[in-house]
């Protein structure tokens, strides 16, 4: 019977040996589970802080495009109104001219006919 019971102790001390570096492994491996998922959620923040600095950038770029075309749309119209109101004087020096040119013939008649009276 002796032999039995050394037999079972010996057993069961091999048993609690390969449980204690069992345990030793699953321990050694939960540290360094925990590590990687701490070197992982670093990094996954880095990449989204790079990508919320994209996203800014982006809308940056975006407002500064629209504010642009709408620049570009004010200048052009405004160009536009310069041109029309080019055109508008033109039309109005023409108008003048005729007029001056109109009175100008009229005071060389006046002056023509107050000659020949006087003569």
């Amino acid at each position: 019977r002796g032999g039995k019971f050394t037999v079972i102790c010996d057993m069961l001390g091999n048993y609690n040996t390969m449980i204690a570096k069992g345990m030793s492994t699953i321990k050694k491996m939960e540290e360094t589970t925990a590590k990687s998922n701490a070197l992982m959620n670093e990094k996954f923040d880095d990449i989204l802080q790079r990508i919320q600095s994209l996203d800014q950038r982006l809308g940056d770029i975006e407002f500064q495009t629209k504010t642009n075309a709408e620049d570009s749309v004010r200048s052009s119209r405004a160009i536009d109104d310069v041109f029309d109101t080019v055109r508008v004087l033109e039309s109005r020096m023409g108008s003048i001219e005729r007029r001056v040119s109109g009175i100008e013939r009229l005071i060389l008649r006046s002056r023509k006919r107050r000659r020949t009276r006087v003569d």
